[in-house]
C-alpha cells in the first residue's frame, strides 16, 4: 500500500511539476532513496535511476546540466545589471602618456610624473655705484681732469684709484642690478665679472675685498684673488654657476634693489700705482626652475557616458619637498579653471562637473634640487 502511494505521488508530480518528475524525494528525509532512485548530492534529491534501454539516464544528465547552465546565466545577468557605472576614461600611468617639458617621466621608475629642473641664467650691470669705507677715492677723467663721480661706472666709463704703497681704495658698492627671477627659482650660483687693469709695471695692485651685497649689506664669502691685476685689460671672474658665496640666496633677495657686489683694492708697489676698472662689472645669477606645470590632453566623455565620475591620483611617497603638496587643477576645454588646488592621494568626486570635455593641470614645486616631487598615477573615470 505504501509503495502504491509513493508511485501515485510520483505520477502526480510528473503531471504538475515536470522539473522534479525524475527527482521527487529529498535525500535528507530518508536515509536511503526508494528502490529505483539514487541520491543526487548536488540537489539533495532522490532521482530515478534509469536503465540504459530507456535513455532516461542521458535525459536526466542533460536536464541537470541545463538547469545548472541556466543558473549560471542568471547569475551573470544579475552581475551585469548591478555592475558599477564607473568606467575608465584615461590613465596617465605609462611611459607614453606623460608630456615632455617642465614635467616628465623619470628614468628611474616607469609611469612616474616628475618635476624636471631646467637651468637658466641672467646677466646684468648695476644702476647705482657708491663708495664706502675710508681710503683713496675712485674717479674718472673728464677733459683731462680728475672728477670724483664713481656713478659713471654704471654707464661703463672707466674709473681709477691712484694708490701709494700699502694704500687701500675706497670700497665700490654696486647695486640695483634689476634681476627679475621667478618666485619658484632655485639660485644655484652667482658670477661676478670685472674688466680691469693696472698702470705702470707689473705686480702693483691686488684685490682687497670681493663680496656680494644682500639687502644693502656686504655678506657671504670674500672671493678676493691672490693674483695681481694685469697691465693689459682683462676680465676677472669671481664665483661661478654653482657658487652661492656661502649664502642661502632666494629670488626675493636677488631681485631686491639692495642686491649687488662690493670691491676694494690695495697697492703693494713701493711707488705710485693706479687701479683701473675699464667697464661696468657684471653679475650673472644662475638659477634652476623649481616649479613645473603639466596639462593632460583633452578628455572627453566616451560613447554612452552620462557624466564624469571621479579623479584618482597618487603622490610618490607623499613627497612635498618643503613647499607644500602637489596640486591639481581641473580645466574646461577653453582653459577656464573649474576646480583648483586638488591634492593627490584621494578619490575626487567629479560628478558635479557638467563640461563635456576636461583637462587636468598638475603643478609641482621644489625647494631643493635634491628633492624632486613626483606623481605616480592619474586616472579619470566617467559614468555610463
Amino acid at each position: 500500500m505504501r509503495r502504491w502511494l509513493l508511485s501515485a505521488s510520483a505520477l502526480l508530480a510528473s503531471c504538475f511539476s515536470p522539473t522534479y518528475s525524475e527527482c521527487p524525494f529529498a535525500c535528507a528525509r530518508s536515509s536511503s532513496c526508494p528502490e529505483g532512485y539514487s541520491c543526487d548530492p548536488a540537489r539533495a534529491l532522490c532521482c530515478r535511476r534509469a536503465s540504459p534501454a530507456d535513455g532516461r539516464g542521458e535525459r536526466l544528465a542533460h536536464d541537470l546540466a541545463s538547469e545548472r547552465g541556466d543558473l549560471l546565466d542568471a547569475k551573470l545577468d544579475a552581475a551585469a545589471e548591478g555592475a558599477p557605472l564607473r568606467e575608465l576614461v584615461a590613465s596617465f600611468d605609462t611611459d607614453a602618456e606623460w608630456a615632455t617639458g617642465q614635467l616628465t617621466r623619470t628614468q628611474g621608475k616607469a609611469g612616474l610624473l616628475q618635476l624636471t629642473l631646467p637651468a637658466a641664467s641672467s646677466k646684468r650691470g648695476p644702476k647705482t655705484v657708491a663708495e664706502a669705507d675710508s681710503g683713496k677715492p675712485w674717479y674718472h677723467l673728464s677733459g683731462g681732469n680728475p672728477v670724483f663721480d664713481p656713478t659713471v661706472l654704471a654707464q661703463g666709463t672707466p674709473v681709477i684709484s691712484d694708490l701709494s704703497y700699502g694704500q687701500l681704495s675706497k670700497t665700490l658698492v654696486l647695486t640695483h642690478f634689476g634681476f627679475a627671477l621667478a618666485g619658484g627659482a632655485l639660485v644655484d650660483g652667482v658670477l661676478l665679472e670685472v674688466p680691469r687693469a693696472q698702470s705702470g709695471s707689473a705686480n702693483q695692485i691686488k684685490d682687497e675685498l670681493i663680496q656680494l651685497v644682500v639687502n644693502g649689506a656686504r655678506a657671504g664669502a670674500d672671493k678676493k684673488s691672490g693674483s695681481y691685476w694685469t697691465q693689459a685689460t682683462a676680465t676677472a671672474a669671481y664665483g661661478g654657476s654653482a657658487d652661492r658665496w656661502g649664502l642661502a640666496l632666494d629670488p626675493a633677495s636677488v631681485n631686491a634693489t639692495g642686491f649687488g657686489c662690493a670691491l676694494r683694492v690695495r697697492s703693494t708697489y713701493s711707488g705710485d700705482a693706479s687701479a683701473w676698472i675699464k667697464g661696468t662689472p657684471q653679475l650673472t645669477v644662475h638659477v634652476t626652475d623649481g616649479t613645473g606645470e603639466w596639462s593632460s590632453p583633452l578628455l572627453q566623455l566616451g560613447p554612452g557616458a552620462k557624466s564624469w565620475d571621479s579623479l584618482e591620483s597618487q603622490q610618490d611617497a607623499g613627497v612635498a619637498c618643503g613647499v607644500g603638496a602637489i596640486l591639481f587643477d581641473l580645466l574646461d576645454e577653453p582653459g577656464q579653471v573649474l576646480v583648483a588646488g586638488l591634492v593627490p592621494g584621494a578619490v575626487i568626486d567629479l560628478s558635479t562637473q557638467t563640461a563635456p570635455a576636461l583637462r587636468l593641470r598638475v603643478r609641482l614645486r621644489t625647494a631643493s634640487k635634491s628633492c624632486l616631487p613626483t606623481v605616480d598615477l592619474i586616472r579619470v573615470y566617467q559614468r555610463r
